[in-house]
């Protein structure tokens, strides 16, 4: 946990010394961005992570989304898999967002996509 504390120093021959205390407050370690992560999954913090951490994280870890780098429509059929079998709630019309967040930063390689 970060703890910080903003003052406005002014320091004067002619006053005492004085001292404002502008903001205080703490910044959760987990919600941290360091060179364009996303600390709290390892996620790549981009347009659409919190549509993705907001209905793919609450039942498994980000090192799922980033180990099955896949295609829109590899994708899209997990998505569709994980809805219907296993019952799980819909996407809540952000397929399309959580889609394209995951092709756009973790894009299938070429290895991965001769084999589908």
């Amino acid at each position: 946990m970060l703890i910080f504390v903003v003052c406005d120093l002014t320091f004067s021959i002619f006053e005492n010394k004085k001292s404002e205390l502008i903001y205080s407050g703490f910044i959760e370690e987990k919600d941290k961005i360091k060179n364009g992560i996303y600390f709290r999954t390892g996620l790549i913090y981009a347009e659409g992570i919190m549509t993705v951490v907001n209905n793919c994280t609450n039942c498994h870890s980000a090192k799922l989304v980033v180990q099955n780098k896949m295609s829109t429509e590899s994708w899209n059929t997990t998505i569709k898999w994980r809805h219907g079998i296993q019952n799980l709630s819909k996407s809540g019309g952000n397929q399309e967002v959580i889609v394209n967040y995951l092709v756009t930063n973790y894009p299938p390689t070429k290895k991965e996509v001769e084999q589908f």
